[in-house]
């Protein structure tokens, strides 16, 4: 009966839904995006809860004022293009696992039909990228899928492809196969940190 009791206690109070019935054994409650976990062994109640990591960012130390001028400038951009790296990475491991459960005699429409998606739903913004933001973009792109944009021209379309666009690219002052190294890009590595902490939302 005691038990019984503590059951419903614990489920109103917290206004959460059990997910095992196992008395006396630990038990999961699901709420959002926390995960509270409880136990009940003789009697007693216990309650502790995993809560969101925060990760305090000590601010970046500058070395002369170009430098914070800049840091500036990317901060700025970045707060606008990284979400859109982010993107792009989920939207390339969405594409590889479709890829890789269809024949591959369909493969080619699908990559068609998909780039067709894309150029009329994103171009329009995409367009509206600075050539100093689409670099950026370019590097970003690398650094969040882990593929450069010439590896994925080239994966999706075809080297002739890649060879085209990465010379276009070039003329525009831009590299699609240049790897992202974190150790050369502490500035944009110590924005992205914040920027996934919350820091400016």
């Amino acid at each position: 009966m005691v038990k019984t009791k503590n059951l419903i206690l614990l489920t109103c109070c917290l206004f959460l839904k059990l997910n095992s019935q196992a008395i006396g054994k630990e038990f999961a409650f699901a709420a959002q995006d926390t995960v509270d976990y409880g136990m009940i062994s003789d009697g007693d109640t216990l309650i502790f809860q995993y809560v969101k990591e925060i990760e305090i960012i000590a601010p970046f130390h500058f070395k002369n004022q170009r430098q914070e001028k800049k840091y500036s400038r990317l901060e700025m951009d970045l707060r606008r293009i990284y979400p859109w790296a982010v993107f792009v990475s989920r939207e390339v491991t969405r594409v590889d696992r479709e890829l890789e459960k269809m024949p591959a005699r369909k493969r080619k429409g699908y990559l068609k039909q998909f780039q067709k998606e894309v150029y009329v739903t994103y171009m329009d913004t995409l367009k509206t990228f600075s050539l100093r933001q689409g670099k950026l973009f370019l590097k970003l792109i690398d650094r969040e899928s882990g593929r450069t944009p010439y590896e994925l021209i080239r994966d999706y379309r075809n080297g002739w492809q890649a060879v085209l666009w990465s010379g276009l690219a070039f003329l525009a002052g831009g590299n699609l196969d240049a790897d992202y190294d974190e150790e050369d890009e502490k500035m944009i590595e110590h924005i992205i940190r914040r920027i996934r902490a919350g820091d400016y939302d």
